[in-house]
């Protein structure tokens, strides 16, 4: 053996070459395949770590939310109670616990701040308005403009504590319905309490650092709100929150794994260690395959004839256990003799069990049917025992499910065969093969799969041949185009075709199909009834194994529903749900274009602001659904009468916006004009034949204004003065309509802080007895001095207050105001004195009024009987039957009321009996002339008879002469009040001017 062994040539250079190449592919796969599952790894890792970011931000971003949710509650409370919130320190303190997190809540009218809980440590902030702060107007602004909640940047609290705010406008109606704003409500959150968030604290604890940044929306400069850690981050992670007008950032620190260099370090080796390992396997079965060659025909040529048959044999059962183990097969033989089922080593590799642990003693038929499946046993175990007892001359051939390793099921194909001797005669034995065949059943279960998908999808599908016919469609596109299967296959596509898309379409679709090998987009196709639908289609060409076109697969959807959602998002956004007209967004679309091209060709433009007049009243007493028919009858009038150019807009209520292009005054005004005329015709609406009135603004480009705000603006306060010019006409915006309406904002304005500031004070006109001349009383009149406009007439700012709404709370202070002084003069003696106080329409409708004046009176310490409430006729007759419930109520409490400037206005005699009155107040109109009009004087005669008649006591203002206070003593007055007696006085010098009238000394 030493001998040959010296006389064996070596292994040819070529097989180290070839193991030098197997090590370095190899070794280039192992690399490629590592790269792969670290950068696997990597990105599940970081899509891990940014869904888990996302979870922590949407908790932040809930929780935001949930807190300052309490802004829309404070909204709802002030539209409700007017901004009038009595013990707002113990309201806020019910509602903070609602809503956790909330720190601060405040209440800001016209946005100064006026409520504010908790008031402990913010005192500070009273009074400050948040529309001239220097830090704070801007956003304070912003949410003003944007119309909804905002939240702002951080800033520091009275205590030094970060926080952010959100600011809330608050729009409340008006008398008319037009909707103002009446200042803000906001919510303060510290950021302490932010960084308490259990997802923020879960960051921490898992040692991952956070910073919370915004974006400002007025410089576009990144904001840092909150961070648990001042130096930046290597790695983060950024996630978006959507809070009202503001963006938020999450930005997490992302660390590596340490022990990922390690891994890869370790795969790396492994992978060089496995490519040498590999090349030399190789290098060592090529040598040794050599070797054996040279051995096996050294061998032959020595032992040729000796040992051939043995040779043969060998190579045969080396090839069939090759064979063995690479087609993953397993042998079996079954003796029926001993019932012995012997299996080989690679049949319970196949099943993942060790062969080890599988001896020959252990190897029966009954370890077979243990492992066979529950539901195949009974079925292969008749098989393989019909097969004994016919002993038929073709294959056994059985299909069942073992139980492996894993204790999962796999498949398996079971062929085998008697052994016969050489008459035929069975051995008793039956040899076979065990084949995994679990990926051949998995992919004969995916294409039954394929199959139902295809079948029962909802979805349309329809494949061709190469030649575009028809050959296959499913009861999808049955079902959309009503074409059953046999009326299609066998005809080409084109039978659907709904001829809204030309041939160049058709064609564009086929060549981008043949170039990209796919084509998707919508169309249009016809049904069999004829009915055509638009669908998504998308068109794939398929290929043999020659790259050559097989079949096109065609996959549509019924997109009808979708388009019609789609229409009915653009009416919504676009048009005025109730009249169908644009609304406000398209009417800010058209109006830019049409002045974009009045302006290109120089041309003119006007712009009506049309409000119906009085159309409150058809509310009130009809009902909205009269009300809201009333403005669609009046909408499609009008819209039969336009050109194709104009653009009629509801904007809300019932206002309306016209848009008249290349139009210039005169055209203005007979537009006007037709729209009035068009309104003197009734309308038929639920029933009623209506006719009603307009008020129309006009403002014209260029001339009154260059944009479309501009012109909307100057319209509705042209429209303004239509209305004060007594409705049912129009007007032209003029420069001094600006003026007056700026100074008016600014009244306004200026009013909403006259109380705060201590501007507002008291006169008090005495009030005399005829026949004595006793001092038996004094009205209470309001006066205001702005300390820049000096004083401010009151027929000029009481209207003011009326419109805006801040009558209430002056009508509060007057009334409370007046009792007190009132127990003043009691207190010094006067204890006879009556005051008479002005209410107000909102006042009167109150429906707390009795307690309100009940509340006053206890305040004050005043009896009822010294109080007299002077009401106007127009208040009362605005609603007679609730002024009767009202009357009653004051006077169970034993409140006098007085019926101030009668005979100016219109008043129901019916009415006036059931009015719970005590004096009618003669206008001092009516007194004026007196002396010298004679129908005056008859109708102070007839007033004093009729107050006589139904047992009233009547006083005259405005009495100046003594010949006026002689003619209403002996028609019957009892009481007078002008400057006959004294003019309007404050508190001191009315004191001063009772102590002459009563010779009472003051104290």
């Amino acid at each position: 053996m030493s001998e040959f062994a010296r006389t064996t040539p070596r292994a040819p250079l070529r097989f180290w070459l070839t193991a030098v190449l197997v090590c370095l592919a190899s070794a280039l796969l192992m690399g490629l395949a590592i790269h792969y599952l670290v950068r696997l790894e990597q990105d599940h890792r970081l899509r891990q770590f940014e869904a888990v970011a996302a979870v922590h931000a949407l908790g932040v971003q809930t929780f935001l939310e949930r807190a300052f949710g309490v802004t829309h509650t404070l909204a709802a409370v002030v539209r409700y109670s007017g901004g009038e919130i009595d013990d707002f320190e113990h309201f806020a303190a019910d509602l903070v616990p609602q809503f956790p997190g909330i720190s601060v809540l405040g209440l800001s009218p016209a946005g100064r701040i006026r409520y504010i809980w908790p008031l402990q440590g913010h005192e500070g902030d009273l009074g400050q308005d948040l529309f001239l702060h220097p830090q704070k107007a801007e956003d304070a602004w912003f949410a003003v403009r944007n119309l909804s909640l905002t939240l702002t940047g951080r800033f520091d609290l009275p205590d030094g504590s970060p926080a952010i705010a959100a600011r809330l406008p608050v729009f409340v109606s008006d008398e008319l319905g037009h909707e103002r704003l009446w200042g803000l409500v906001h919510g303060v959150v510290r950021l302490e309490q932010i960084a308490r968030i259990p997802e923020l604290v879960s960051l921490l604890e898992s040692g991952q650092h956070y910073r919370i940044w915004r974006l400002n929306p007025h410089n576009g400069e990144r904001e840092i709100l909150l961070e648990s850690r001042p130096e930046p981050f290597a790695l983060q992670v950024n996630t978006v929150m959507d809070l009202p007008n503001s963006r938020w950032d999450l930005s997490v620190e992302y660390n590596e794994d340490p022990l990922e260099t390690l891994r890869i370090s370790l795969m790396l080796v492994m992978g060089v260690m496995l490519s040498l390992l590999l090349g030399y396997l190789s290098w060592l079965l090529l040598s040794l395959r050599w070797h054996r060659l040279n051995l096996e025909a050294q061998v032959e040529q020595r032992t040729r004839q000796i040992r051939a048959a043995e040779d043969q044999a060998r190579s045969a059962l080396g090839r069939y256990q090759s064979f063995i183990s690479a087609s993953n097969t397993g042998a079996w033989e079954y003796d029926w003799k001993t019932r012995q089922l012997r299996c080989s080593p690679e049949f319970f590799s196949m099943l993942g069990y060790d062969p080890d642990d599988f001896p020959p003693e252990r190897q029966q038929l009954g370890l077979w049917i243990e492992l066979l499946h529950p539901q195949d046993r009974e079925r292969a175990v008749q098989c393989f025992a019909s097969y004994l007892e016919e002993q038929p001359d073709h294959l056994y051939q059985n299909q069942f499910r073992l139980r492996n390793a894993a204790h999962d099921w796999t498949w398996i194909l079971s062929r085998g065969s008697l052994l016969r001797d050489e008459q035929g005669q069975p051995k008793g034995l039956v040899v076979g093969t065990h084949i995994d065949i679990s990926d051949n059943m998995r992919a004969a279960e995916e294409l039954r799969l394929a199959a139902r998908v295809f079948e029962q999808s909802s979805d349309g599908f329809l494949i061709t041949d190469a030649e575009r016919r028809v050959v296959m469609v499913n009861h999808g596109f049955t079902r959309i185009t009503g074409y059953q299967a046999d009326e299609i296959i066998g005809q080409k596509p084109e039978l659907l075709a709904s001829g809204l898309h030309d041939q160049s379409f058709h064609q564009a679709l086929w060549e981008h199909v043949e170039h990209d090998g796919q084509w998707q987009g919508e169309i249009w196709h016809r049904r069999k009834d004829g009915s055509l639908y638009p669908e998504w289609l998308s068109v794939s060409r398929m290929e043999d194994e020659d790259g050559q076109t097989s079949h096109y697969v065609a996959i549509f959807s019924d997109i009808s529903q979708r388009k019609e959602d789609e229409e009915q998002i653009h009416r919504l956004a676009y048009y005025d749900p109730l009249t169908g007209l644009p609304n406000r967004a398209l009417l800010e679309e058209r109006g830019r274009l049409a002045l974009s091209m009045a302006e290109r060709h120089g041309g003119r433009l006007a712009l009506l602001f049309i409000d119906l007049d009085n159309f409150k009243n058809i509310n009130d007493s009809l009902g909205h659904a009269v009300g809201d028919a009333l403005l669609v009858a009046f909408a499609e009038r009008l819209g039969q009468e336009l050109r194709e150019e104009d653009t009629l807009s509801r904007t809300g209520g019932d206002e309306f916006i016209l848009i008249l292009p290349e139009v210039d005054a005169n055209t203005a005004v007979h537009g006007a004009q037709r729209i009035l005329d068009l309104l003197r015709q009734p309308l038929s609406v639920a029933g009623y034949e209506l006719t009603v009135s307009a008020s129309i603004g006009i403002a014209l480009y260029p001339d009154d204004a260059d944009t479309l705000a501009g012109l909307h603006t100057n319209a509705d306060i042209a429209m303004y003065r239509a209305k004060q010019q007594g409705r049912n006409g129009y007007s032209f915006y003029t420069p001094e309509l600006q003026s007056h309406y700026v100074r008016t904002l600014k009244l306004e304005n200026a009013l909403r802080r006259a109380l705060e500031q201590d501007q507002l004070s008291l006169h008090f006109q005495p009030q005399h007895e005829l026949l004595s001349g006793r001092l038996v009383g004094a009205e209470a009149l309001l006066r205001w001095k702005h300390p820049e406009l000096g004083w401010v007439p009151p027929a000029e700012f009481v209207p003011i207050a009326e419109s805006s709404g801040l009558i209430g709370p002056i009508g509060d202070w007057v009334l409370g105001q007046a009792l007190r002084q009132l127990r003043s003069w009691q207190a010094q003696g006067y204890t006879e004195l009556c005051i008479a106080v002005n209410l107000s329409a909102a006042q009167f409708r109150a429906a707390n009024l009795p307690e309100r004046v009940a509340e006053r009176l206890e305040r004050a310490g005043v009896s009822a009987a010294s109080l007299e409430l002077e009401l106007t006729e127009s208040i009362t007759m605005q609603d007679p039957e609730t002024a009767v419930l009202a009357m009653e109520r004051l006077h169970q409490l034993g409140v006098r009321v007085a019926l101030d400037d009668f005979g100016t206005g219109y008043s129901s005699l019916s009415y006036l009996k059931r009015f719970r009155l005590h004096k009618l107040k003669i206008d001092q109109s009516f007194v004026h002339d007196l002396e010298r009009d004679d129908d005056d004087a008859t109708i102070v005669r007839s007033t004093i008879s009729l107050a006589t008649s139904l047992g009233l006591q009547v006083l005259a203002e405005g009495v100046e002469t003594q010949a006026q206070h002689d003619f209403l003593l002996r028609a019957g007055c009892q009481f007078a009040q002008g400057y006959l007696y004294s003019r309007p006085l404050p508190a001191d010098e009315f004191s001063r001017y009772a102590a002459r009238c009563m010779s009472i000394e003051l104290p």
